[in-house]
Protein backbone atom coordinates (compact mmCIF):
# COMPACT_ATOMS: atom_id res chain seq x y z
CA UNK A 1 0.00 0.00 0.00
CA UNK A 2 1.42 3.10 -1.20
CA UNK A 3 1.58 6.73 1.17
CA UNK A 4 -1.39 8.14 1.91
CA UNK A 5 -1.07 12.20 3.23
CA UNK A 6 -2.79 12.26 6.46
CA UNK A 7 -5.35 14.07 6.94
CA UNK A 8 -5.82 14.57 10.61
CA UNK A 9 -2.90 15.21 13.18
CA UNK A 10 -2.82 14.81 16.87
CA UNK A 11 -0.32 17.63 19.10
CA UNK A 12 0.49 16.23 22.60
CA UNK A 13 3.37 18.12 24.66
CA UNK A 14 5.07 18.23 28.15
CA UNK A 15 3.42 20.90 29.93
CA UNK A 16 6.24 22.30 32.38
CA UNK A 17 8.39 23.71 29.34
CA UNK A 18 6.91 26.87 28.11
CA UNK A 19 9.47 25.72 24.66
CA UNK A 20 7.29 22.71 24.37
CA UNK A 21 3.94 24.88 24.47
CA UNK A 22 5.40 27.23 22.20
CA UNK A 23 6.64 25.15 19.39
CA UNK A 24 3.39 22.94 20.09
CA UNK A 25 1.43 26.27 18.87
CA UNK A 26 3.56 27.09 15.93
CA UNK A 27 3.18 23.65 14.68
CA UNK A 28 -0.53 23.59 15.46
CA UNK A 29 -0.83 26.75 13.26
CA UNK A 30 1.71 25.18 10.17
CA UNK A 31 -0.98 22.15 10.04
CA UNK A 32 -3.94 24.43 9.74
CA UNK A 33 -2.01 26.31 6.73
CA UNK A 34 -1.70 22.92 5.05
CA UNK A 35 -5.61 22.57 5.48
CA UNK A 36 -5.23 19.60 8.15
CA UNK A 37 -7.82 18.68 10.77
CA UNK A 38 -5.25 19.13 14.02
CA UNK A 39 -6.09 17.56 17.31
CA UNK A 40 -4.98 19.19 20.38
CA UNK A 41 -4.61 16.96 23.73
CA UNK A 42 -7.16 19.10 26.30
CA UNK A 43 -4.59 19.71 28.77
CA UNK A 44 -2.54 21.44 25.82
CA UNK A 45 -5.65 23.08 24.20
CA UNK A 46 -6.14 25.43 27.78
CA UNK A 47 -3.04 26.72 27.46
CA UNK A 48 -4.16 28.79 24.01
CA UNK A 49 -2.58 26.06 21.68
CA UNK A 50 -5.64 25.98 18.85
CA UNK A 51 -7.10 23.12 17.75
CA UNK A 52 -9.51 20.80 18.61
CA UNK A 53 -9.34 19.52 21.81
CA UNK A 54 -9.41 15.89 22.56
CA UNK A 55 -8.78 13.46 25.35
CA UNK A 56 -5.52 11.61 25.20
CA UNK A 57 -7.53 8.15 24.98
CA UNK A 58 -9.74 9.62 22.37
CA UNK A 59 -7.14 10.72 19.93
CA UNK A 60 -7.82 9.09 16.87
CA UNK A 61 -5.40 10.80 13.96
CA UNK A 62 -3.44 9.18 11.62
CA UNK A 63 -0.23 11.72 12.69
CA UNK A 64 0.86 12.33 16.03
CA UNK A 65 3.55 14.85 17.10
CA UNK A 66 4.97 14.13 20.46
CA UNK A 67 7.25 17.52 22.28
CA UNK A 68 8.62 16.04 24.91
CA UNK A 69 11.51 13.62 26.92
CA UNK A 70 10.79 10.08 26.76
CA UNK A 71 8.73 9.85 30.08
CA UNK A 72 5.81 12.00 27.57
CA UNK A 73 6.19 9.39 24.61
CA UNK A 74 5.77 6.36 27.39
CA UNK A 75 2.44 8.47 28.72
CA UNK A 76 1.31 8.90 25.11
CA UNK A 77 2.03 5.20 23.97
CA UNK A 78 0.33 3.83 27.21
CA UNK A 79 -3.06 6.04 26.96
CA UNK A 80 -3.66 6.61 23.28
CA UNK A 81 -6.37 4.30 21.51
CA UNK A 82 -5.56 1.10 19.70
CA UNK A 83 -4.07 0.99 17.55
CA UNK A 84 -1.60 3.22 18.01
CA UNK A 85 -1.06 5.84 15.58
CA UNK A 86 2.46 6.63 14.00
CA UNK A 87 4.62 8.96 16.27
CA UNK A 88 6.45 11.75 15.10
CA UNK A 89 8.57 12.86 18.59
CA UNK A 90 10.39 16.30 19.19
CA UNK A 91 12.57 16.05 21.83
CA UNK A 92 12.19 18.69 24.54
CA UNK A 93 13.50 16.43 27.64
CA UNK A 94 16.97 15.78 28.71
CA UNK A 95 17.81 12.36 26.94
CA UNK A 96 15.42 11.85 24.32
CA UNK A 97 16.12 8.68 24.01
CA UNK A 98 12.90 7.89 22.47
CA UNK A 99 12.43 10.97 20.29
CA UNK A 100 14.13 11.91 16.69
CA UNK A 101 13.66 14.94 15.63
CA UNK A 102 15.70 18.45 17.54
CA UNK A 103 13.43 21.17 18.19
CA UNK A 104 14.86 23.31 15.10
CA UNK A 105 14.44 20.87 12.55
CA UNK A 106 10.33 20.56 13.50
CA UNK A 107 8.87 22.02 10.57
CA UNK A 108 11.63 20.30 8.23
CA UNK A 109 10.72 17.07 9.73
CA UNK A 110 6.80 17.58 9.62
CA UNK A 111 7.65 18.46 6.32
CA UNK A 112 9.16 15.18 5.41
CA UNK A 113 6.06 13.42 6.84
CA UNK A 114 3.37 15.23 5.08
CA UNK A 115 5.90 14.11 1.88
CA UNK A 116 6.28 10.75 3.18
CA UNK A 117 9.54 10.64 3.32
CA UNK A 118 10.46 8.73 6.33
CA UNK A 119 10.52 5.08 7.47
CA UNK A 120 9.02 3.84 10.52
CA UNK A 121 9.78 1.61 13.62
CA UNK A 122 7.46 -1.22 15.11
CA UNK A 123 8.21 -1.66 18.30
CA UNK A 124 6.92 -4.65 20.49
CA UNK A 125 4.84 -3.77 23.83
CA UNK A 126 4.42 -6.00 26.68
CA UNK A 127 1.71 -7.26 27.81
CA UNK A 128 0.84 -7.40 31.37
CA UNK A 129 -1.63 -9.09 33.73
CA UNK A 130 -2.04 -10.21 37.92
CA UNK A 131 -3.88 -13.56 38.65
CA UNK A 132 -5.88 -12.60 35.42
CA UNK A 133 -6.37 -8.70 35.52
CA UNK A 134 -4.90 -6.74 32.38
CA UNK A 135 -2.63 -3.99 33.16
CA UNK A 136 -1.39 -1.21 30.52
CA UNK A 137 0.68 -2.89 27.99
CA UNK A 138 4.28 -1.71 28.13
CA UNK A 139 6.78 -0.03 25.87
CA UNK A 140 9.86 -0.05 27.70
CA UNK A 141 9.69 -2.92 30.56
CA UNK A 142 7.63 -3.72 33.69
CA UNK A 143 9.58 -3.81 37.02
CA UNK A 144 8.70 -5.76 40.07
CA UNK A 145 10.54 -3.78 43.39
CA UNK A 146 10.12 -4.33 46.54
CA UNK A 147 7.42 -1.59 48.57
CA UNK A 148 10.34 -0.82 51.16
CA UNK A 149 13.65 0.51 50.63
CA UNK A 150 16.75 -1.67 50.86
CA UNK A 151 14.06 -4.79 51.18
CA UNK A 152 15.06 -7.65 49.20
CA UNK A 153 12.75 -9.40 47.06
CA UNK A 154 12.56 -13.92 46.70
CA UNK A 155 11.41 -14.30 43.78
CA UNK A 156 10.13 -17.46 41.45
CA UNK A 157 10.22 -16.86 37.70
CA UNK A 158 9.07 -19.47 35.65
CA UNK A 159 9.64 -19.39 31.50
CA UNK A 160 6.82 -21.18 29.69
CA UNK A 161 5.59 -22.86 32.54
CA UNK A 162 9.08 -24.12 33.63
CA UNK A 163 10.41 -22.99 36.91
CA UNK A 164 13.72 -21.79 35.72
CA UNK A 165 15.16 -19.81 38.59
CA UNK A 166 14.62 -18.87 42.15
CA UNK A 167 16.64 -15.64 43.26
CA UNK A 168 16.72 -13.11 46.21
CA UNK A 169 17.30 -9.47 44.36
CA UNK A 170 16.16 -6.30 44.77
CA UNK A 171 13.87 -6.49 41.49
CA UNK A 172 14.23 -7.69 37.97
CA UNK A 173 13.13 -5.42 34.49
CA UNK A 174 11.73 -7.37 31.86
CA UNK A 175 12.35 -5.12 28.92
CA UNK A 176 11.19 -4.83 25.39
CA UNK A 177 14.35 -4.17 22.71
CA UNK A 178 13.43 -0.86 22.67
CA UNK A 179 13.27 -0.75 26.47
CA UNK A 180 16.63 -2.43 26.46
CA UNK A 181 18.64 0.68 26.19
CA UNK A 182 16.71 2.10 29.20
CA UNK A 183 16.55 1.05 32.86
CA UNK A 184 17.57 -2.53 31.90
CA UNK A 185 21.03 -0.82 30.28
CA UNK A 186 21.69 0.83 32.92
CA UNK A 187 21.33 -1.93 35.26
CA UNK A 188 23.62 -4.05 33.27
CA UNK A 189 21.84 -5.48 30.86
CA UNK A 190 22.15 -5.68 27.07
CA UNK A 191 21.06 -3.19 23.97
CA UNK A 192 19.16 -5.22 21.92
CA UNK A 193 18.15 -3.91 18.59
CA UNK A 194 14.35 -2.73 18.16
CA UNK A 195 14.21 -5.21 15.10
CA UNK A 196 15.04 -8.75 17.15
CA UNK A 197 12.09 -10.52 18.27
CA UNK A 198 12.81 -10.76 22.01
CA UNK A 199 12.07 -10.23 25.78
CA UNK A 200 15.07 -9.51 28.04
CA UNK A 201 15.09 -10.43 31.73
CA UNK A 202 17.94 -8.15 34.22
CA UNK A 203 18.51 -8.55 38.07
CA UNK A 204 18.53 -6.19 40.10
CA UNK A 205 21.01 -6.55 42.80
CA UNK A 206 20.92 -10.31 42.91
CA UNK A 207 23.14 -12.17 46.30
CA UNK A 208 24.45 -14.02 43.57
CA UNK A 209 26.24 -12.56 40.32
CA UNK A 210 23.63 -13.17 37.60
CA UNK A 211 24.03 -11.85 33.75
CA UNK A 212 20.61 -10.74 31.89
CA UNK A 213 19.06 -13.37 29.72
CA UNK A 214 17.68 -12.51 26.52
CA UNK A 215 14.63 -15.08 25.45
CA UNK A 216 12.50 -15.25 22.54
CA UNK A 217 9.64 -12.89 22.26
CA UNK A 218 6.82 -15.92 21.92
CA UNK A 219 8.00 -16.75 25.46
CA UNK A 220 5.65 -16.13 28.56
CA UNK A 221 7.18 -15.21 31.97
CA UNK A 222 5.64 -15.10 35.34
CA UNK A 223 6.79 -13.62 38.09
CA UNK A 224 5.70 -15.24 41.68
CA UNK A 225 6.73 -13.46 45.53
CA UNK A 226 8.37 -16.40 47.51
CA UNK A 227 7.53 -15.96 51.17
CA UNK A 228 4.56 -15.39 52.81
CA UNK A 229 3.51 -11.87 53.72
CA UNK A 230 5.88 -10.20 51.11
CA UNK A 231 5.05 -7.94 49.31
CA UNK A 232 5.66 -5.60 45.47
CA UNK A 233 5.57 -3.24 43.26
CA UNK A 234 4.54 -3.71 39.75
CA UNK A 235 6.03 -0.68 37.98
CA UNK A 236 5.32 -0.20 34.01
CA UNK A 237 7.28 2.00 31.93
CA UNK A 238 7.39 4.21 35.37
CA UNK A 239 3.99 5.64 34.79
CA UNK A 240 1.91 3.02 35.95
CA UNK A 241 2.16 0.95 39.35
CA UNK A 242 0.25 -1.11 41.16
CA UNK A 243 1.62 -3.71 44.61
CA UNK A 244 1.15 -7.73 44.20
CA UNK A 245 1.62 -9.92 47.45
CA UNK A 246 2.02 -13.89 48.11
CA UNK A 247 0.03 -15.94 46.07
CA UNK A 248 -0.31 -13.47 43.32
CA UNK A 249 1.84 -13.62 39.98
CA UNK A 250 2.59 -11.43 37.24
CA UNK A 251 2.34 -12.65 33.80
CA UNK A 252 4.36 -11.18 31.08
CA UNK A 253 4.07 -11.96 27.68
CA UNK A 254 4.35 -10.03 24.09
CA UNK A 255 1.56 -8.55 23.28
CA UNK A 256 -0.64 -8.12 20.24
CA UNK A 257 0.01 -4.51 20.19
CA UNK A 258 2.81 -2.53 19.25
CA UNK A 259 3.79 1.11 19.28
CA UNK A 260 5.01 2.68 15.67
CA UNK A 261 7.56 5.55 15.50
CA UNK A 262 8.37 7.63 12.35
CA UNK A 263 12.12 7.49 11.53
CA UNK A 264 13.95 9.89 9.41
CA UNK A 265 17.15 7.71 9.36
CA UNK A 266 18.26 4.60 10.37
CA UNK A 267 21.05 4.51 12.57
CA UNK A 268 20.69 2.12 15.56
CA UNK A 269 23.49 3.00 17.44
CA UNK A 270 24.09 6.78 17.11
CA UNK A 271 20.15 7.28 18.02
CA UNK A 272 19.32 5.03 20.95
CA UNK A 273 23.09 4.69 22.88
CA UNK A 274 23.91 8.48 22.43
CA UNK A 275 24.99 9.65 25.40
CA UNK A 276 26.06 6.30 26.99
CA UNK A 277 29.62 5.36 28.13
CA UNK A 278 30.56 3.16 24.96
CA UNK A 279 34.43 3.63 23.94
CA UNK A 280 33.55 2.22 20.69
CA UNK A 281 33.54 3.70 17.54
CA UNK A 282 32.07 2.54 15.01
CA UNK A 283 32.25 2.55 11.53
CA UNK A 284 36.58 2.83 11.85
Amino acid sequence: MGFIMPKTVGIVARLDRQAAVKLAGKISHYLASKGLNVLVESELARLQVKGKAVALNKMLADLLIVLGGDGTILRTCMNIPIPETPILGINMGTWGFLTDVKPESTLEAIKKCLAGDYITEECTKLSLSVNGGKLPDGLNEVVVTSTQPIKMLYLKISVDGVASMKFGADGIIVSTPLGSTAYSYAAGGPAVDSRVSALILTLLNPLTPTRSMVIPATSTIRIELLKPRSKAAVIVDGAYQREITFRQSLVVKKSNHTSVFIRLRKDFFQRRLRGRALSISWGR
